[in-house]
């Protein structure tokens, strides 16, 4: 999501979402790494907490739709309202 508008091209964060059965939002949160982040899975654990991956550090261009190729790798624990709680590099 974007988070914050910004004129080097960050400002986007990942989120997580919690959604009851019959469709309505219990909670969202962003997480913010490092400028862009984005997560693609998420996991819960037999402890409660989520295990999520995704990248890290991308930038987009603030002029066009392409983005930065020096994203990384993103792992991270998330608390069981899918607060960041640790990035696990």
């Amino acid at each position: 999501m974007l988070s914050e508008v910004r004129p080097d091209g960050t400002g986007w964060d990942a989120f997580t979402a919690s959604v009851a059965p019959d469709g309505s939002l219990r909670s969202y949160h962003t997480v913010d790494v490092d400028r862009g982040d984005v997560l693609f899975d998420i996991a819960e654990l037999p402890s409660g907490r989520y295990l999520a991956l995704g990248t890290t550090g991308y930038v987009q261009n603030p002029t066009g739709a392409s983005i930065s190729e020096s994203a990384q790798p993103l792992l991270v624990l998330l608390g069981p309202d899918g607060t960041l709680m640790q990035n696990l590099g």
